[in-house]
């Protein structure tokens, strides 16, 4: 993803809004989609264009590169559908069942798949940049050890905005 490239974030969860965040310091025009309201506020205070339910909504828009956070049926089909001609297509959600889509949209508009679980060494190395910088807040929050089974109910529920994270000192004693 190069400046001024159109971006659309599948999933305004805690990775995908990072993932905002991050494009829209990269000069990107950045879009995001989440079938949960509630995030497009801070979507949009963290650079984001626009946002809606839907990528139909942007059906206008032809996308340079479309980020899939959520990594389901429904927004893989939509990721392959609405990346340009030449685009990139990026997976980084998991799902639990299987995926299936059509190549005709892979092979005749030449879309690049990807799938991505980390970044490059140089993409860590822009990224501690930011965060020294302070250009980049990371959108993340603590959670007690013991809150771990409801705060993986509630990220199962998509009713966090960003990305929890346990300190293992905080371990409850046995």
């Amino acid at each position: 993803m190069g400046d001024s490239s159109t971006v659309a974030v599948l999933g305004l969860g805690g990775l995908g809004l990072n993932g905002v965040a991050i494009a829209a310091l990269r000069s990107a025009k950045v879009y995001g989609v989440d079938i949960n309201t509630s995030k497009f506020s801070q979507a949009r205070e963290l650079g984001a264009i626009n946002c809606a339910t839907s990528w139909e909504h942007f059906s206008n828009e032809k996308f340079d590169v479309v980020i899939d956070f959520a990594g389901v049926q429904q927004t893989i089909g939509a990721a392959m559908s609405t990346v340009r001609p030449g685009g990139t297509t990026v997976v980084v959600g998991l799902a639990a069942e299987t995926i299936q889509f059509t190549t005709t949209d892979l092979v005749t508009k030449n879309i690049a798949l990807r799938g991505s679980t980390s970044a490059s060494l140089e993409e860590f190395r822009q990224v501690i940049l930011l965060l020294e910088s302070g250009a980049l807040q990371p959108q993340i929050k603590q959670i007690p050890f013991g809150d771990v089974p409801n705060g993986l109910e509630m990220l199962g529920s998509g009713q966090v905005s960003d990305r929890l994270y346990v300190v293992p000192s905080d371990a409850v004693e046995i």
